[in-house]
């Protein structure tokens, strides 16, 4: 089988006009870069006919030494075939004679000769992947890795790889398509400026233009910030007085859930990032909880970082959106979190009669700790244990923190149950 796929080529060496002249017309796009021209251009997939030991170049357009390259037809490649091969006779003859990662290429040299030359898809082997840098005529199309399966080597099942982890510059390349950039936002014009993306080199921040306005494109949704400690991918987290992100725990409203950490990394460097609302993946599970699709989700006040389904009965809460699809341990996220709410509490205590009320200013008065509660927003109900009757309080006063004072003309003889929600 060749190694030469259906191809067309424009334009070729020694057209009837100079070809190298006008091929550079390309660089509008590839900035003189050899690019594959979208994501799935040239990809490859698995043979259906010979999975373990053949892979598809699937059709797309690249650019390499300014020519424009159409595949016009999927191409197998068969590692089983030594012509499939790079410099073949030299490595082993081909034919999967090792192990490791494989590198299926484009091969092409722009050259004034006669007959033009093509294009071939070819493998370079584990071997031989330290030359693809320097082999100016190779574009790396895909890394498949060959294990030993059996009593044979033999292909791993998709997915392949578009990089090769161990030399991460070898990798596919694409153009690089970029937005058009202004210096400061103009007026909006409803002529010129629908459709248009627009960098602001002076604000740093991308706009899109719609029929009559600009608006700024994710404004908000994403902030740079350290997220080093000892945070992961997907943990939600709150702004610690640092400015760093810190895993966020249900137990206070300093500590509630503000960001979810998409990025692990720097502020400074733009490396460290936190999304505020919208869809997060890999959102942790607090342990022994069974998420499903639409569950309301809050902030767990047992695992920090982590959302349960279970809303508190005691103390604060926090909703942090809901579950749109469950993986193993974690969850994706629609991410809107909401506020810290307490949680209506529940304070009683009984003054005892006579002694134990204090004598200040003319009037008796009794304590009533309501820290548990932590805030003023109460009521306060005060019952006779005697009769069972409510009773006015000379006063009620909150003036003391965490404190209601229970304020009575005289030691009140019975004993007087005292209830505080809040």
């Amino acid at each position: 089988m060749s190694s030469k796929p259906t191809q067309t080529r424009t334009v070729d060496p020694f057209a009837e006009y100079n070809s190298n002249v006008v091929n550079r017309l390309t660089r509008m796009l590839t900035q003189n870069d050899n690019v594959l021209l979208s994501t799935n251009s040239l990809r490859l997939t698995l043979d259906s006919t010979a999975p373990t030991t053949a892979v598809v170049v699937q059709t797309g357009t690249v650019f390499k030494d300014d020519v424009l390259i159409e595949v016009t037809a999927d191409h197998q490649v068969d590692f089983e075939d030594a012509s499939h091969y790079i410099n073949a006779a030299g490595g082993g003859g081909g034919e999967l004679g090792e192990t490791g990662l494989y590198y299926v290429c484009l091969e092409y040299t722009y050259v004034k000769s006669r007959p033009a030359p093509d294009v071939d898809i070819k493998i370079l082997k584990p071997s031989q992947r330290g030359t693809y840098a320097t082999a100016t005529s190779l574009l790396l199309l895909g890394v498949v890795e060959v294990a030993v399966s059996g009593i044979a080597n033999r292909i791993v099942a998709d997915p392949f790889t578009d990089y090769d982890a161990s030399i991460p510059a070898n990798k596919r390349e694409y153009v690089k398509f970029y937005a058009g950039t202004e210096t400061q936002l103009p007026v909006h014009d409803t002529f010129r400026d629908p459709s248009r993306i627009v960098y602001d080199s002076e604000t740093d921040q991308f706009w899109l233009g719609y029929s009559d306005r600009w608006d700024q494109i994710n404004a908000g949704s994403l902030i740079n910030i350290d997220t080093t400690n000892s945070l992961a991918i997907g943990d939600l987290a709150y702004i610690d007085t640092n400015g760093e992100a810190q895993l966020a725990i249900s137990t206070a409203v300093a500590t509630r859930a503000e960001l979810a950490v998409l990025e692990v990394g720097l502020e400074a460097d733009g490396t460290g990032q936190g999304r505020l609302y919208g869809v997060v993946e890999d959102v942790p599970v607090q342990a022994l909880i069974v998420m499903a699709v639409g569950d309301v989700c809050y902030l767990s006040s047992l695992e920090a970082g982590t959302v349960t389904n279970v809303k508190a009965i005691t103390g604060g809460y926090q909703n942090v959106g809901k579950c749109i699809a469950v993986n193993a341990s974690t969850i994706d996220l629609l991410f809107i979190p909401g506020d810290f709410l307490n949680i209506t509490q529940v304070v009683s205590d009984r003054l005892l009669a006579g002694a134990s009320w204090t004598l200040s200013g003319g009037s008796y008065y009794q304590d009533v700790d309501i820290s548990a509660i932590g805030h003023l927003n109460v009521v306060v109900s005060v019952r006779d244990e005697a009769d069972d009757f409510m009773i006015q309080p000379q006063d009620i006063d909150l003036s003391v923190a965490n404190t209601v004072t229970i304020w009575m003309p005289a030691a009140h003889a019975s004993i007087l149950n005292v209830t505080v929600v809040g």
